[in-house]
């Protein structure tokens, strides 16, 4: 990565990190994960992180490399008020759920910016796979 600035971000606010979150490239996280001065916690435009994104599509093993990095924060929320847990169940990843949960340091108590909980978005969005590991 000489030579390379992967503290640059978009217009958007996204850095290499989101990128590569965003789109499940694994190899490519765990190379930036690796690299001095990559910031972890950082959000776009929209106050979305890195780990928002993989949760957001489903990429349990790019979630799973960042929980494990240990300097990520899963309780980062963006404009909306909704955290990585939040958009994994919207979109019905539940194994991206039980990752969160095994990892610990994620609430499922509280709300979004909405005033809805995880227990209302699993039950509008049916996905209700997710319900029974929400309960604990």
């Amino acid at each position: 990565m000489k030579g390379v600035n992967i503290a640059v971000a978009a217009n958007n606010g996204r850095t290499p990190l989101h990128s590569a979150s965003l789109n499940g490239h694994i190899e490519v996280v765990k190379l930036l994960l690796t690299t001095l001065g990559v910031e972890t916690n950082r959000a776009d435009n929209h106050g979305r992180t890195a780990l928002f994104f993989a949760s957001r599509f489903g990429y349990n093993n790019v979630v799973q490399a960042l929980l494990a990095e240990g300097r990520i924060d899963p309780g980062i929320k963006d404009w909306y008020r909704s955290a990585s847990l939040f958009a994994a169940v919207r979109n019905g990843h539940f194994e991206v759920v039980e990752l969160f949960l095994a990892a610990g340091g994620t609430t499922i108590e509280g709300q979004d910016g909405f005033v809805w909980s995880l227990f209302w978005w699993a039950r509008r969005t049916g996905n209700i796979r997710v319900l029974p590991s929400l309960r604990y």
